[in-house]
């Protein structure tokens, strides 16, 4: 056991170990929050909270994952433009001219797939943690699908790549 350890410290050094296990043990916290948001019945947790603390950890959806696009109830015409501008790296008079939709997302995180040639994107939606999802919460990201689907630039199967999560 010494002997690993004393490999693992010379090949990482005892900062970066510290720091990966200071990671490791934030994360752990984050999902017991998360969890105890979710799941706790004897305190109320706004949409508005689970939406906070998941736009402050989004990685818990993955670690392709590295940039939070909108959130806060942007709308979809919103999200194209920040879509464009920040991943695309288009110029506004490119794409601003097309009305998309008023409908409103809860969170849009971006990643990038290790490869580096498909943008990996997540829709989120969030309902009351302590409440029962519903039908029309289902067809609500339904809708939201068909909206990205409706987006040239969007759903090109060899670039782009989406997830829809209701939560």
């Amino acid at each position: 056991f010494l002997e690993e350890l004393n490999t693992k410290l010379q090949k990482y050094g005892l900062k970066n170990i510290l720091g990966m296990i200071k990671t490791v043990e934030e994360r752990l916290e984050t999902i017991k929050k998360i969890r105890s948001m979710v799941g706790d019945d004897k305190k109320y947790y706004a949409e508005s909270d689970l939406q906070k603390e998941i736009e402050e950890h989004f990685w818990i959806f993955g670690e392709e994952y590295h940039m939070m696009i909108c959130a806060e109830e942007d709308s979809f015409t919103k999200l194209r433009n920040l879509y464009y501008e920040k991943v695309k790296r288009m110029k506004k008079e490119e794409y601003e001219h097309v009305f998309i939709s008023k409908k409103q997302v809860d969170l849009f995180i971006c990643g990038i797939t290790q490869e580096g040639r498909l943008n990996k994107n997540l829709i989120v939606e969030i309902k009351i943690p302590d409440s029962y999802l519903k039908k029309e919460h289902y067809i609500q990201i339904d809708d939201y699908k068909d909206i990205i689907m409706d987006i040239p630039e969007f759903n090109s199967s060899d670039k782009n790549h989406w997830d829809f999560i209701l939560l």
